[in-house]
């Protein structure tokens, strides 16, 4: 693991996170802070069940993360200073340097909610809400609240929704089923579905590649997220100027 400004931490001290109900975007990051035991995959299922597991449609996927970075996970580091502009103070934990970027510069600004770490790429746009914003430091400390409570299991991540998703290699849950009539597929999220419907039942690519010159088009936006980095290099897609509307085309087969 990369240490940024500190020492590194001790993955194996780290303490499980359980997942208390979630009634909110902003209620989840705040109780993913809550310690408790690790749970076993039985009491994992059944504490899963007791929400609402509903699928989203791709579109509606799309709309969880809108106004937030990409669904790609930040790199594995530890964080320990503060980069905010004008703001050089050092910590000795990434938990105290979360707790000061949330108390001193975000919570402080109650009406502009705008990342002013230094060398964001956002170029200080501002987020829609402040949990937005909450969500989006992570990315430069490293943070990644929500654990995997199945036993063996380090995976861990910046955002909830991408929790959810890994849970389901575990429990081997396919909520997301081809709404083609006759296919009996199903999928563990989204993006693989719409992988497979615009594959096998389709030929139609709607995620068009933005970077000047460049004609690519693809069926899913995972494989688009790819070509741009690896054609077009990390600093173009870190720009997000490969960005543009998603347009994404709702089939009724």
């Amino acid at each position: 693991m990369e240490v940024r400004g500190g020492m590194a931490l001790d993955a194996s001290h780290m303490q499980p996170h359980q997942q208390p109900e979630i009634t909110s975007v902003m209620e989840a990051d705040s109780a993913s802070t809550a310690l408790n035991q690790r749970k076993s995959p039985q009491s994992v299922m059944s504490h899963r069940e007791m929400h609402s597991n509903k699928p989203l449609s791709t579109a509606a996927e799309s709309t969880v993360h809108d106004g937030l970075d990409s669904k790609d996970e930040p790199g594995d580091f530890i964080e320990t200073n503060c980069h905010w502009v004008d703001c050089k103070l050092e910590f000795p934990t990434q938990d105290d340097l979360v707790k000061h970027i949330n108390t001193d510069h975000i919570h402080a600004s109650k009406k502009a909610f705008v990342c002013r770490w230094v060398g964001c790429s956002r170029d200080e746009k501002p987020f829609k809400a402040q949990y937005m914003l909450v969500v989006h430091m992570r990315r430069h400390t490293g943070e990644k609240p929500h654990k995997c409570t199945f036993e063996g299991c380090c995976k861990a991540y910046s955002r909830l929704e991408n929790l959810k998703t890994h849970l389901r290699c575990h429990t081997g849950e396919k909520p997301y089923t081809c709404e083609y009539p006759g296919c009996a597929k199903a999928f563990s999220n989204a993006s693989d579905r719409a992988k497979h419907q615009n594959r096998t039942h389709s030929n139609e690519k709607p995620y068009v590649c933005k970077a000047p010159g460049c004609t690519k088009r693809y069926t899913d936006p995972s494989s688009l997220r790819k070509h741009v980095k690896t054609v077009h290099g990390a600093e173009f897609y870190a720009s997000k100027k490969h960005k543009g509307k998603l347009h994404i085309i709702a089939k009724k087969f």
